[in-house]
C-alpha cells in the first residue's frame, strides 16, 4: 500500500472573506455560476475551501461561498466545482475544464435557522463529494 501512496499527495486549505487569498479562483467561480444560471457577486462576500489530490495531475475540489445577484438581499450562495491542473508543454500547469459538481447552487437565507441550513447543506455537499470522487476515478484510470 505504501508504494501506491508514496507518489500521491493530498491537502486542504481555504480563505475567508477577509483573507488576501479570497479572490483566488474568481474565474472558475464565475464560470460555474454562469453554467448554473446565476450571477456570482464576489463583491458582497467571497470565501472558499479546497481539497487537492495530487499525482501527475492536481485534481481540485472547490467549495465557494459568495453573494448572489447584483445587490445583496440577505442570501448567500454556495457552488461546488471540480477541475484539474495539467502539465502542458514545459512545466507550467494549466487549469483544465471546470465542472460543476451539483445541478444547482446552494442558497443560504439569513432568515433560515442554522440547523435547517446545516442539514440541507450536508445533503447538497454529499452529492458534490460523490460526483467529485466519480470524476476523479474516471480521470485516474
Amino acid at each position: 500500500m505504501s508504494e501506491v501512496l508514496d507518489h500521491w499527495r493530498f491537502f486542504a486549505n481555504g480563505a475567508s472573506d477577509v483573507s488576501n487569498r479570497s479572490h483566488y479562483y474568481r474565474l472558475q467561480i464565475i464560470q460555474t455560476a454562469r453554467e448554473l444560471g446565476y450571477l456570482a457577486n464576489l463583491q458582497v462576500y467571497r470565501a472558499w475551501a479546497r481539497m487537492a489530490l495530487c499525482d501527475t495531475t492536481q485534481t481540485e475540489i472547490l467549495i465557494s461561498f459568495h453573494g448572489i445577484g447584483r445587490e445583496f438581499q440577505g442570501v448567500l450562495s454556495c457552488s461546488s466545482l471540480w477541475f484539474q491542473r495539467v502539465v502542458s508543454e514545459g512545466v507550467q500547469r494549466e487549469i483544465g475544464p471546470v465542472i460543476s459538481l451539483t445541478d444547482g447552487v446552494f442558497l443560504i437565507n439569513y432568515k433560515e435557522f442554522l440547523d435547517e441550513a446545516r442539514e440541507r447543506f450536508s445533503d447538497w455537499l454529499d452529492d458534490a463529494i460523490v460526483r467529485s470522487i466519480k470524476l476523479w476515478q474516471e480521470t485516474a484510470l
